[in-house]
């Protein structure tokens, strides 16, 4: 026998490697919505402890601001400096006694210590040196012109500038005056290293910028020495690069100034970014891994595919008489030992059905000879039929008409299904033929509604039913047997009742629920079958028996069943 080409399962390479490629695209998505997800989560936690971090420097810086405004409204609105200034300015007190008297007032504020130089300002007078590291002895142009008149600051009382040429400095400038009066100008200068200590302690990333500014947005301090001065406004624009980044804004309590905190978008992606060629170099050893994995289990499955193949083309070529050899004990040797056997019953199923053939040709030569008989009976009845005629044996000659019409009416097979009317004809004929074999002793009575005559019914439904109630209801005295049909709803109920001897209960059950002869009743079990099969579980046969009484065997069938033109 010679050994068939075995193709090659390209297919299973193919999906192997679809599924591989499919598996690793699986993982980098996976990948890539962790890591998306992780740079999420990371930069919320981040943002909100940057957050956290901008609002304790603003508690700081609004302690800050707040001992800086203390100490500005101290002087300012001091009622004795003014009392001072105005005793001045009206000529009635000297200008030395008056500097010494607002300086000892300057003196006594708690915060004075925090500011740089303090400056008072007057109209006609040298300039008042309160707190100073370098004294100043005539009064700026601009001061003189603050003092000219009074005016109102934008930010309220005190205007914050920085004094040229001191860019170390910011100066807060307001106004000691009553109403409009105005006795003169003070000037406290401070150092951005108020501010140092605190913005150092707690910025500590190269990503994180704190600024403090003003109401205008103009940058009052910051790190970046060369921001100071500017506008907020100006910086953003010239970051377009870091729109994503995190700003937190807090007002503070003093002057309209706010603490402005810039987290950088990259502040925690350049974290990520290192660990990155690990997470890659892990990544790459596990798909390694799954695809050695892989190939390993395809191979285990392959060679048992490729067998089980071999022997599907060998019965695809006609090929039974052989027998796989079971390789393994795991469930390909058990896929091997069911090929083996469907192999067997294979074999099995084509001799049965060779057997079967021969014999169909068989029973279709008998079929062919029965259907010469009834032919043969049918013109011997005939024959029969006329030979009483003409010898004027009439009523013989009935006798044998009738059961001519009998055996006609049982033998054609042409159609299953005929009208009520049909078959109680038939069954009135079989009963006169009985009532002859009996000696007039059987009294019989069909009872048909004209309106149900033309409905549809079994062929020889009844028959079996009228032949029992015959054979083992009726004795030796006369007997009656009564067919009757009436309607219920959409159902058609047949009775045939015989007034014989009768059977108990017990034998009524039997017969019902034997379905295979063995208790006898083969009439009601083949009524039974005939009725269940054409019209389903709704319909059926029941007894009513009673000793001395007789037995009643009531049919009940659907009245309209659609019934398939090939049984017709």
């Amino acid at each position: 026998m010679s050994r068939l080409k075995l193709n090659r399962p390209r297919t299973l390479w193919i999906k192997t490697i679809l599924i591989f490629l499919a598996g690793g695209i699986f993982i980098c998505v996976l990948f890539s919505v962790l890591y998306y997800r992780t740079v999420k989560i990371m930069t919320e936690k981040t943002n909100l402890l940057f957050e956290n971090t901008v609002y304790q420097v603003s508690e700081r810086c609004s302690q800050e601001t707040g001992q800086m405004e203390d100490l500005i409204l101290g002087i300012s609105e001091n009622q004795w400096v003014k009392n001072y200034l105005s005793k001045l300015l009206a000529g009635t007190d000297n200008f030395s006694m008056t500097e010494v008297r607002i300086v000892r007032e300057a003196l006594r504020e708690r915060n004075l210590s925090m500011a740089e130089n303090v400056y008072v300002y007057t109209k006609d007078y040298e300039p008042v040196n309160c707190f100073y590291r370098n004294a100043v002895f005539e009064t700026a142009e601009l001061y003189k012109t603050y003092l000219e008149e009074y005016r109102e600051f934008p930010q309220g009382n005190i205007l914050w500038r920085y004094p040229e040429g001191e860019p170390g400095l910011m100066e807060a400038v307001s106004y000691i005056h009553d109403g409009d009066i105005v006795y003169g100008l003070l000037v406290v200068q401070f150092t951005q290293e108020n501010f140092e200590t605190i913005f150092t302690a707690k910025n500590k990333s190269r990503q994180e910028k704190m600024m403090l500014t003003d109401g205008d947005g103009r940058i009052l301090f910051t790190e970046n020495k060369e921001l100071t001065g500017k506008y907020l406004k100006e910086q953003k624009q010239q970051q377009e690069d870091h729109q994503e980044d995190h700003q937190v804004v807090y007002p503070l309590g003093s002057f309209g100034w706010n603490l402005c905190g810039i987290l950088e978008s990259t502040a925690v992606t350049q974290e990520l970014n290192q660990i990155i060629p690990i997470l890659i170099i892990v990544f790459v050893c596990i798909m390694l891994l799954v695809g050695i994995i892989a190939f390993t289990i395809f191979k285990s499955f392959l060679r048992p595919v490729k067998q089980l193949l071999y022997g599907m083309e060998r019965i695809q070529n006609g090929e039974l008489d052989f027998t796989m050899e079971r390789k393994k004990q795991d469930e390909f040797g058990m896929i091997i030992d069911s090929f083996n056997y469907m192999l067997v019953r294979i074999k099995e199923l084509l001799h049965t059905v060779q057997r079967q053939r021969n014999n169909y040709y068989k029973l279709e030569m008998l079929a062919l000879k029965s259907k010469l008989n009834p032919h043969f009976l049918y013109n011997a009845f005939d024959m029969i039929y006329w030979k009483m005629v003409l010898k004027n044996e009439y009523e013989i000659a009935d006798v044998v008409a009738t059961l001519a019409d009998i055996l006609r009416y049982c033998v054609n097979h042409k159609k299953e299904f005929v009208t009520v009317q049909e078959d109680m004809r038939y069954l009135s004929s079989y009963l006169s033929f009985q009532r002859l074999l009996l000696n007039e002793k059987l009294q019989y009575e069909i009872r048909i509604p004209d309106e149900l005559s033309e409905c549809e019914m079994p062929k020889l439904l009844i028959q079996p039913l009228v032949e029992n109630a015959i054979k083992y209801g009726m004795n030796e005295q006369e007997g009656q047997l009564h067919v009757s049909l009436r309607q219920e709803g959409e159902y058609l109920i047949f009775e045939v009742w015989d007034n014989g001897k009768g059977m108990p209960e017990e034998t009524c059950r039997r017969l019902l629920e034997d379905d295979t002869g063995d208790q006898g009743g083969f009439g009601v079990r083949l009524v039974k079958a005939m009725v269940k099969s054409t019209y389903g579980e709704e319909c059926g046969v029941s007894i009513y028996s009673r000793e001395g009484w007789g037995t009643k065997v009531t049919v009940r069938i659907l009245r309209d069943v659609p019934v398939p033109e090939y049984i017709r």
